[in-house]
């Protein structure tokens, strides 16, 4: 009897460790593709870059979201990564600002970062002065103000990508 319990105790820790293990790499690998990512900034050069970028840095959160909200990583990651995804909110506005055509994108993709959004958790987007300059360059060319708040971008997204709570 003893000796099962010793080992159901052995392979609990084994298991924890094995998760611990799993998480940290998790966060490592997430942390260099963020840095990745963030690293492209200095380097956009046109409209076609920034699009691009945007595009996959809304992307890349969007995994990382999914994988919060179906419980394949801890949901301590959401408050980790909190500011990465309230800046992809941020890029999300900017998107559907410079490529309203891409109604796939608008429609269809993002899920769950616009599950977020429905929500109304914990979300506070960048200030728009944050975006990269080439990118506040875009919106300058078009004549898009960039002081506005960040209530007037959550309705602003959510008007551009046209969902709601009951959609989801």
């Amino acid at each position: 009897m003893l000796l099962a319990l010793a080992t159901v105790a052995t392979l609990i820790f084994t298991i924890r460790q094995n998760n611990d293990v799993k998480y940290l790499d998790f966060v490592k690998s997430t942390d260099a593709e963020i840095s990745q990512q963030l690293e492209k900034e200095l380097h956009l050069k046109g409209r076609d870059d920034c699009i691009i970028y945007g595009y996959n840095y809304i992307d890349m959160c969007d995994r990382i979201m999914f994988l919060i909200k179906k419980r394949k990583v801890p949901q301590e990651f959401l408050e980790y990564y909190l500011g990465f995804f309230n800046y992809a909110i941020t890029m999300m506005w900017w998107y559907a600002k410079i490529y309203p055509n891409d109604e796939h994108s608008l429609k269809s993709s993002w899920l769950s970062l616009k599950r977020w959004i429905a929500q109304k958790n914990e979300i506070n987007p960048y200030p728009l002065m944050h975006l990269p300059a080439e990118m506040k360059k875009i919106l300058s060319d078009m004549n898009i103000k960039i002081d506005i708040d960040h209530n007037t971008i959550l309705k602003n997204i959510e008007e551009s990508y046209s969902f709601n709570e009951n959609k989801f």
